[in-house]
């Protein structure tokens, strides 16, 4: 029995061995217009137009303010502490 399963075994070897051989691949001829593929791009992010802003108008100065006509008034000094119009006068705290 041993001997029919080695026997089976010699005879297949070579049989499978055919189906085996080395094949060189077959090369198919390049066409004329082969064209490679692209290379990979990032796609590229565009900035959006900016919205339209209307313009600002030019810089104006600041009107003046018109000059003080008549007498300037003259200085007068503050009344002393608590003596206010219409106060009493602050009797001092000794």
């Amino acid at each position: 029995m041993l001997l029919a399963f080695l026997a089976m075994v010699v005879l297949t070897i070579p049989a499978l061995g055919d189906d085996y051989k080395y094949k060189p691949p077959k090369y198919k001829p390049t066409p004329k217009y082969y064209k490679p593929p692209p290379k990979y791009k990032p796609p590229s992010y565009k900035k959006p137009p900016p919205k339209y802003k209307p313009k600002p108008p030019p810089y104006k100065r600041p009107p003046t303010l018109p000059p003080i006509k008549g007498k300037p008034k003259p200085y007068k000094p503050y009344p002393p502490y608590g003596h206010y119009p219409g106060h009493p006068p602050v009797e001092a705290v000794p």
